[in-house]
């Protein structure tokens, strides 16, 4: 999804936290997916007012309703828009009879917020776009990991050479193609290549 379909921008989330009074050390040093408290959110391990409590500890202040609204702001600062020509590539190709599925790294505040993004730029419902979707924090395995692949594929009977994966991570589509899935790199935020949308 996201620097595919929906345009990111990581350093929006951490000049905004920053800018909140996080620690430094914390952005500089944990705020990855290596990072255990970030890794738990994506896959669904860690809730997200752990994330928020954290944030708030690492800035001196109680965790309030206050703190906890402005962390979530700074947190989906990363998110951006969609991008409607994308949107309606994913449509046409469903009306051609391709089965399009979502296998996205995300968490339940992202998510969230997504949604809405996602309503508000064709006034659809993910079900218009997908015909599944599969998230990390609800699978409870984060990509590069095989095993959420293998889940998507057993979950939909596909086999991995009759599917195609698309992201903006080397490291997510060699997973893939490890397990004979046609995986393709894509520009983070950049366009659909021509032949898809064609």
């Amino acid at each position: 999804m996201g620097g595919v379909l929906l345009d990111i921008a990581p350093e929006a989330t951490l000049a905004a936290l920053k800018a909140l009074g996080v620690s430094e050390r914390l952005l500089t040093d944990g705020f990855n997916l290596r990072n255990e408290m970030l890794h738990g959110l994506e896959c669904g391990l860690v809730a997200p007012e752990q994330l928020y409590s954290a944030l708030a500890e690492s800035m001196g202040v109680e965790c309030s309703p206050e703190v906890c609204k402005s962390i979530k702001a700074a947190w989906c600062a990363i998110l951006g828009d969609f991008a409607v020509e994308k949107l309606r590539c994913l449509r046409d190709l469903r009306a051609r009879g391709y089965r399009v599925f979502l296998l996205s790294n995300t968490n339940a505040i992202h998510w969230e917020v997504i949604e809405e993004k996602l309503r508000a730029t064709e006034g659809r419902e993910p079900a218009d776009y997908f015909d599944g979707v599969y998230l990390s924090f609800e699978m409870h395995a984060c990509k590069p990991d095989v095993a959420i692949f293998k889940q998507l594929l057993e979950a939909e009977g596909i086999e991995a050479a009759e599917a195609m994966f698309f992201d903006d991570s080397r490291d997510n589509c060699a997973a893939a193609a490890s397990l004979g899935i046609a995986a393709h790199v894509m520009e983070r935020n950049g366009c659909l290549p021509e032949w898809l949308t064609e």
